[in-house]
């Protein structure tokens, strides 16, 4: 509800109407420090009146005196948005109410600790923190996600790299596909291969192969374009890369092409050679099709 600049809200006493009374005390943006509302018989008009005396100082504690239970709620995400606190969120006896003015203080004020208070919901828990983390362009912010929540965090920290265009940051990225797209995502900003070098990282904690080699692949993936794939220094990831852009271009589903050198039913449905059941999941509208492996055919079970 805005208010309005013409209405310092004492004379919204003046009025007969409790209609024009209460739309004056709801509207109304000046200090009420000479205020009774008491002295109002209509209760939607005395409502109002102490949802304006509770919002001009801002006072949680005022907003439980309205009857209205609309406009209490209203009063409290007022405050809670102009005067984040952990105090007012509390106010809510429903979780995800109290929540939302959580995630709100929390972006409203920049303060990561408040997203902490956030229960029973971790997507709202860790994507309070993320926001924040990112508009305070802090990536150690990002490390009070939960553990468990190791891709996010990663992500986290990714986004704001990418941001400020820093590679030293991608190197607190611990999962190895999010550590070398960090790399990679910057690249393509930049639209630099050559970025991919900076990359540090020698041994991956599973990819057996140095973070660089496989930014330089992703990085041609995401360009759509083979001839840099030479850059990739290791025969099987650069052969891996070329293949996977050149079954993009060949392998189209709903052209009546298979070309079964590179293609399978998984990335073209023109295809029936397969090599695992998955593969052959929904081929032609069969619920249990299954991969013939000796003939490398999907088949009805």
């Amino acid at each position: 509800m805005a208010a309005d600049s013409n209405n310092s809200g004492q004379g919204c006493f003046d009025f007969i109407s409790d209609e024009e009374k209460r739309k004056c005390f709801i509207n109304a943006w000046g200090s009420p420090e000479k205020a009774d509302c008491s002295t109002i018989s209509d209760r939607n008009a005395l409502d109002a009146c102490r949802y304006w005396v509770a919002t001009r100082k801002p006072d949680p504690e005022g907003c439980k005196s309205i009857a209205d239970s609309g406009l209490l709620k209203q009063c409290l995400l007022y405050i809670a948005g102009e005067t984040p606190s952990i105090s007012v969120c509390g106010e809510y006896s429903d979780y995800r109410e109290k929540n939302t003015c959580l995630n709100d203080a929390a972006i409203k004020s920049q303060r990561v600790g408040t997203c902490e208070f956030i229960a029973s919901d971790t997507n709202l828990l860790t994507g309070c923190i993320a926001k924040v983390a990112f508009d305070t362009n802090s990536e150690t912010a990002c490390l009070r996600i939960p553990r468990n929540e190791i891709i996010t965090i990663a992500n986290c920290i990714s986004a704001i790299a990418l941001a400020n265009s820093d590679t030293n940051r991608c190197e607190k990225i611990a999962p190895d596909v999010e550590y070398y797209k960090c790399f990679s995502g910057i690249a393509i900003k930049h639209n630099s291969q050559e970025i991919c070098s900076l990359a540090k990282r020698e041994n991956m904690r599973l990819l057996p192969y140095k973070g660089a080699y496989y930014c330089y692949k992703d990085y041609a993936e995401e360009k759509d374009d083979a001839a840099l794939c030479e850059k990739v220094p290791v025969s099987e990831l650069r052969d891996q890369c070329k293949r996977e852009i050149l079954q993009g271009t060949v392998c189209v589903s709903g052209d009546n092409k298979c070309d079964d050198s590179i293609c399978t039913y998984g990335n073209d449905t023109d295809c029936t050679y397969c090599r695992t059941k998955e593969d052959c999941k929904g081929y032609k509208g069969m619920e249990n099709a299954r991969c013939d492996v000796e003939e490398s055919t999907c088949r009805s079970s």
